[in-house]
């Protein structure tokens, strides 16, 4: 069975994040509405996808924020999207500059180090790295050991979108297709437009 595990993944978060400190506090309304402009402008401009990995690179080099490929997971610890790219803080905090594309009410979050929700974020499972691979040398994925079943996160992800259908975490549907609408609008180059490109 899966599990959320909090303080394993902000003790992983930690050992890897860097850049300049940033709190609860700095998510102003206005560094908000730039991080969702910033999103939108990309989405735009590649015609749709979340775009987690880009925003993540641009936000990195504006602030010296790592970014990490990691597995979103429900409040359950199973699967959503085996490879999500968020920026990670100095704290074990992260920023996730695209969770509108899960569907569940958010924006760009903040999850801090103390909270419950930083357990729906773990290093993504691939095939080099997962708990009880012989280059785990220091443990760091031994929290997780005990419901790793032996798949890699995409495969997870895909056998539960199979069993389960679209959008299988969420009780209402109504924010996944919006998200979904705007999607296709960006696809079709119906998006906002946009005059800058990535490297903003």
């Amino acid at each position: 069975m899966a599990k959320i595990e909090p303080q394993a993944s902000v003790a992983y978060f930690k050992s890897v994040a860097g850049g300049r400190a940033f709190s609860a506090a700095d998510m102003t309304p206005e560094f908000v509405l730039e991080a969702e402009t910033l999103r939108e402008d990309v989405r735009a401009y590649e015609g749709g996808g979340g775009m987690c990995h880009v925003v993540s690179e641009i936000m990195g080099g504006r602030h010296g924020w790592p970014m990490l490929s990691v597995a979103y997971l429900s409040t359950d610890g199973d699967v959503i999207c085996a490879a999500h790219v968020v920026s990670l803080l100095p704290d074990g905090s992260i920023i996730d500059w695209t969770r509108d594309q899960f569907g569940d009410g958010h924006s760009v979050s903040f999850v801090g180090a103390q909270s419950a929700e930083i357990g729906r974020y773990r290093p993504e499972f691939y095939e080099d790295f997962h708990p009880g691979h012989p280059d785990d040398g220091d443990g760091c994925m031994a929290a997780w050991l005990d419901t790793y079943a032996g798949n890699t996160d995409c495969d997870e992800q895909d056998r539960l979108l199979d069993e389960r259908g679209r959008g299988w975490w969420l009780a209402d549907l109504t924010a996944l297709d919006e998200y979904d609408a705007r999607q296709e609008a960006y696809a079709r180059g119906n998006g906002a437009t946009v005059m800058r490109q990535p490297g903003w």
